[in-house]
Protein backbone atom coordinates (compact mmCIF):
# COMPACT_ATOMS: atom_id res chain seq x y z
CA UNK A 1 0.00 0.00 0.00
CA UNK A 2 2.74 2.15 0.62
CA UNK A 3 4.34 1.86 -2.63
CA UNK A 4 1.69 1.44 -5.47
CA UNK A 5 3.02 0.75 -8.99
CA UNK A 6 2.21 3.75 -10.44
CA UNK A 7 4.47 6.02 -7.81
CA UNK A 8 7.05 2.99 -7.85
CA UNK A 9 7.12 3.19 -11.83
CA UNK A 10 7.47 7.19 -11.47
CA UNK A 11 10.45 7.11 -9.42
CA UNK A 12 12.42 4.88 -11.10
CA UNK A 13 11.75 6.59 -14.18
CA UNK A 14 13.00 9.75 -12.92
CA UNK A 15 16.03 7.64 -11.40
CA UNK A 16 17.03 5.53 -14.91
CA UNK A 17 19.60 8.47 -15.99
CA UNK A 18 21.28 9.52 -12.63
CA UNK A 19 21.88 6.47 -10.67
CA UNK A 20 22.83 6.90 -7.06
CA UNK A 21 23.60 3.97 -5.38
CA UNK A 22 22.97 5.15 -1.56
CA UNK A 23 19.75 6.66 -2.03
CA UNK A 24 18.59 3.30 -3.84
CA UNK A 25 19.52 1.28 -1.04
CA UNK A 26 17.86 3.45 1.24
CA UNK A 27 14.42 3.56 -0.50
CA UNK A 28 14.48 -0.09 -1.42
CA UNK A 29 16.14 -1.75 1.73
CA UNK A 30 14.32 0.12 4.76
CA UNK A 31 11.03 1.19 2.86
CA UNK A 32 8.92 -1.81 3.89
CA UNK A 33 7.53 -1.07 7.34
CA UNK A 34 9.79 -3.42 9.97
CA UNK A 35 7.56 -6.28 10.98
CA UNK A 36 9.42 -8.51 13.56
CA UNK A 37 12.37 -8.37 15.47
CA UNK A 38 13.86 -11.68 16.35
CA UNK A 39 17.38 -11.43 18.59
CA UNK A 40 20.33 -13.50 17.05
CA UNK A 41 22.96 -13.26 19.10
CA UNK A 42 24.51 -9.86 19.33
CA UNK A 43 22.08 -8.42 17.37
CA UNK A 44 18.53 -7.49 16.64
CA UNK A 45 17.37 -9.08 13.52
CA UNK A 46 15.14 -7.15 11.31
CA UNK A 47 12.93 -8.64 9.09
CA UNK A 48 11.39 -6.55 5.95
CA UNK A 49 7.89 -7.59 4.47
CA UNK A 50 8.73 -9.25 1.06
CA UNK A 51 8.77 -6.52 -1.24
CA UNK A 52 9.77 -6.22 -5.15
CA UNK A 53 13.13 -4.36 -5.53
CA UNK A 54 12.31 -2.45 -8.93
CA UNK A 55 16.17 -0.88 -8.90
CA UNK A 56 17.17 -4.18 -9.98
CA UNK A 57 14.95 -3.87 -12.98
CA UNK A 58 16.64 -0.48 -13.84
CA UNK A 59 19.90 -1.18 -13.78
CA UNK A 60 22.11 -4.44 -13.70
CA UNK A 61 25.71 -4.17 -12.94
CA UNK A 62 28.30 -6.71 -13.78
CA UNK A 63 31.51 -6.48 -12.38
CA UNK A 64 34.99 -8.23 -13.21
CA UNK A 65 38.06 -8.33 -11.68
CA UNK A 66 37.33 -7.51 -8.27
CA UNK A 67 37.96 -8.92 -5.00
CA UNK A 68 34.96 -9.89 -2.81
CA UNK A 69 33.91 -6.85 -0.86
CA UNK A 70 31.86 -6.33 1.88
CA UNK A 71 29.61 -3.01 2.41
CA UNK A 72 27.58 -1.60 5.78
CA UNK A 73 24.96 0.86 5.24
CA UNK A 74 23.50 3.00 8.50
CA UNK A 75 19.38 3.93 8.33
CA UNK A 76 19.38 7.77 8.75
CA UNK A 77 16.26 8.90 8.38
CA UNK A 78 14.43 7.70 5.05
CA UNK A 79 18.56 7.46 3.27
CA UNK A 80 21.31 4.81 3.45
CA UNK A 81 24.69 6.32 5.42
CA UNK A 82 27.72 4.13 4.23
CA UNK A 83 29.46 3.03 6.96
CA UNK A 84 33.65 3.15 6.36
CA UNK A 85 36.01 1.05 8.69
CA UNK A 86 36.35 2.62 11.84
CA UNK A 87 32.93 4.15 11.98
CA UNK A 88 31.12 4.82 14.95
CA UNK A 89 27.93 3.28 15.31
CA UNK A 90 25.49 3.10 18.58
CA UNK A 91 22.55 0.89 20.61
CA UNK A 92 19.89 0.92 18.05
CA UNK A 93 21.54 1.75 14.78
CA UNK A 94 20.28 -0.34 11.79
CA UNK A 95 22.49 -1.71 9.66
CA UNK A 96 22.33 -3.29 6.24
CA UNK A 97 25.17 -5.36 4.91
CA UNK A 98 26.05 -6.30 1.29
CA UNK A 99 28.94 -7.91 -0.35
CA UNK A 100 30.47 -8.11 -3.78
CA UNK A 101 31.38 -11.48 -4.55
CA UNK A 102 34.52 -9.97 -6.72
CA UNK A 103 34.50 -13.48 -8.84
CA UNK A 104 34.31 -16.16 -5.65
CA UNK A 105 31.60 -18.80 -6.01
CA UNK A 106 30.34 -19.73 -2.56
CA UNK A 107 30.97 -17.05 1.15
CA UNK A 108 29.78 -16.92 4.48
CA UNK A 109 29.20 -13.30 6.24
CA UNK A 110 29.80 -13.23 10.06
CA UNK A 111 30.37 -10.61 13.10
CA UNK A 112 31.14 -10.67 16.04
CA UNK A 113 30.93 -8.03 18.81
CA UNK A 114 32.64 -6.32 21.84
CA UNK A 115 31.40 -9.13 23.95
CA UNK A 116 32.66 -11.99 21.65
CA UNK A 117 29.11 -12.52 20.53
CA UNK A 118 29.59 -14.16 17.06
CA UNK A 119 26.21 -13.59 14.54
CA UNK A 120 25.92 -15.53 11.33
CA UNK A 121 24.27 -13.34 8.60
CA UNK A 122 24.98 -15.78 5.37
CA UNK A 123 23.47 -17.91 5.83
CA UNK A 124 21.28 -16.76 8.65
CA UNK A 125 20.55 -20.50 9.58
CA UNK A 126 22.60 -23.44 8.32
CA UNK A 127 25.96 -24.97 8.19
CA UNK A 128 27.34 -24.37 4.58
CA UNK A 129 28.62 -21.78 2.59
CA UNK A 130 26.48 -20.15 0.21
CA UNK A 131 26.76 -19.79 -3.60
CA UNK A 132 26.82 -15.86 -3.85
CA UNK A 133 25.03 -13.87 -6.53
CA UNK A 134 28.00 -13.02 -9.38
CA UNK A 135 26.52 -9.19 -10.52
CA UNK A 136 27.09 -6.31 -8.10
CA UNK A 137 26.18 -5.70 -5.00
CA UNK A 138 23.80 -7.52 -3.23
CA UNK A 139 21.96 -6.50 -0.43
CA UNK A 140 21.44 -9.22 2.61
CA UNK A 141 17.55 -9.96 3.31
CA UNK A 142 17.43 -8.68 6.49
CA UNK A 143 18.69 -5.52 8.22
CA UNK A 144 20.37 -5.83 11.85
CA UNK A 145 19.80 -3.34 14.43
CA UNK A 146 22.96 -3.23 17.13
CA UNK A 147 22.08 -4.02 20.47
CA UNK A 148 24.23 -2.26 23.23
CA UNK A 149 27.87 -4.72 23.24
CA UNK A 150 30.56 -2.54 23.95
CA UNK A 151 33.19 -1.13 22.19
CA UNK A 152 32.93 -2.52 18.43
CA UNK A 153 31.21 -4.59 16.24
CA UNK A 154 33.49 -6.40 13.12
CA UNK A 155 32.37 -7.82 10.03
CA UNK A 156 34.03 -10.79 8.28
CA UNK A 157 33.39 -12.21 4.91
CA UNK A 158 35.09 -15.28 3.81
CA UNK A 159 35.10 -16.30 0.07
CA UNK A 160 35.95 -19.28 -2.04
CA UNK A 161 35.73 -21.02 -5.19
CA UNK A 162 34.25 -24.20 -3.93
CA UNK A 163 31.87 -24.96 -0.81
CA UNK A 164 33.21 -25.46 2.23
CA UNK A 165 31.39 -25.57 6.00
CA UNK A 166 30.66 -22.79 7.87
CA UNK A 167 31.96 -24.54 11.39
CA UNK A 168 35.81 -23.62 10.49
CA UNK A 169 34.53 -19.98 10.09
CA UNK A 170 32.37 -19.97 12.94
CA UNK A 171 35.38 -21.51 15.17
CA UNK A 172 37.86 -19.21 14.31
CA UNK A 173 35.14 -15.69 14.88
CA UNK A 174 34.95 -17.26 18.26
CA UNK A 175 38.27 -17.30 19.38
CA UNK A 176 39.33 -14.10 16.88
CA UNK A 177 39.31 -11.59 20.18
CA UNK A 178 40.38 -8.17 18.64
CA UNK A 179 42.22 -9.58 16.01
CA UNK A 180 41.35 -7.83 12.62
CA UNK A 181 41.29 -10.71 10.26
CA UNK A 182 40.84 -14.59 10.95
CA UNK A 183 43.54 -17.24 10.76
CA UNK A 184 41.78 -19.39 7.87
CA UNK A 185 44.03 -22.73 5.90
CA UNK A 186 44.91 -21.39 1.43
CA UNK A 187 41.92 -20.88 -0.63
CA UNK A 188 40.06 -18.58 1.51
CA UNK A 189 39.72 -14.84 0.48
CA UNK A 190 38.75 -12.58 3.97
CA UNK A 191 37.25 -9.31 3.95
CA UNK A 192 37.17 -7.45 7.31
CA UNK A 193 35.02 -4.08 7.97
CA UNK A 194 34.71 -3.12 11.85
CA UNK A 195 32.63 -0.18 13.48
CA UNK A 196 33.40 1.35 16.95
CA UNK A 197 30.75 1.80 19.47
CA UNK A 198 30.22 4.51 21.10
CA UNK A 199 27.88 5.64 23.81
CA UNK A 200 24.33 7.04 22.44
Amino acid sequence: AAWPPDLIAERIALRAGRPNRAKRLARFAWAPTLTAFLLVGGLWLVQPLETPRPEQAVEITRIKGLTPGLHLYRKSGNEAERLQAGGEARSGDVLQVAYVAGGARYGVIVSVDGRGMVTQHLPVQGDEAVELVADGETLLPFAYQLDDAPDYERFYFIASDTPFALSTILKQAESSGTAERLSLPEGFSQTTLHVRKVAP
